[in-house]
């Protein structure tokens, strides 16, 4: 028995009237449009930032299975390097073994050598492992960084939908229009009747 006005719930323009004075209308039914197209395009690029945002997620975590294959690289770099090591080990207990009588000083100080240098290069391969770990903590990080920007993406698509839905006014319940404070082409402005 009351009179309720319906407000457009943003600004716009009216497109079309759906209804007429006097008209009986059920809930939800559309009462008049507004202009689209501009809320249309706000959609149009929040859903294309989304999906470049999903690729560019996607395009820098394949440089996670890049870091794992160094990793298992260096891994088997270091255990051909302690192969390696243990074969110079071998070979230089064996001169010390036999003796200086029978094997020159000199090449005693060459396995000495070859051995120390095997070291180095398994302790150098060694200190690879850390820094691709450090890596691909280093993708992750930057992933969940990017996840966190793609919510406020699906936010924003989510936002230009709902301007989309609100250019549809609607009948908030079941009633009789007795007169129209709208037509097309006038400017509507929010909590405006």
């Amino acid at each position: 028995p009351y009179i309720t006005y319906v407000p457009a719930l943003i600004n716009g323009i009216i497109d079309k009237l759906e209804v007429l004075e006097g008209q009986s209308v059920k809930k939800g039914q559309i009462l008049a449009t507004l202009i689209d197209d501009e809320q249309k395009l706000f959609l149009q690029a929040a859903k294309q930032k989304y999906i470049s945002m999903e690729k560019t997620i996607d395009a820098h975590c394949m440089g996670i299975p890049i870091v794992e294959a160094q990793i298992s690289a260096a891994e088997k770099k270091i255990l051909a390097g302690m192969r390696l090591l243990d074969q110079e080990r071998d070979n230089l207990k064996r001169l010390e073994s036999i003796g200086k009588n029978a094997v020159s000083e000199q090449s005693i100080v060459i396995a000495r050598f070859s051995v120390a240098r095997h070291e180095a290069l398994v302790a150098q391969a060694e200190t690879e492992l850390p820094e691709l770990a450090a890596n691909i903590a280093q993708i992750t990080a930057q992933k969940e960084s990017m996840l966190a920007a793609l919510s406020e993406l699906k936010i924003e698509v989510a936002q230009a939908q709902l301007a989309i839905d609100r250019t549809k006014i609607s009948a908030p319940h079941d009633g009789i229009v007795l007169h129209l404070h709208a037509a097309p082409g006038k400017k509507r402005m929010l909590q405006m009747d």
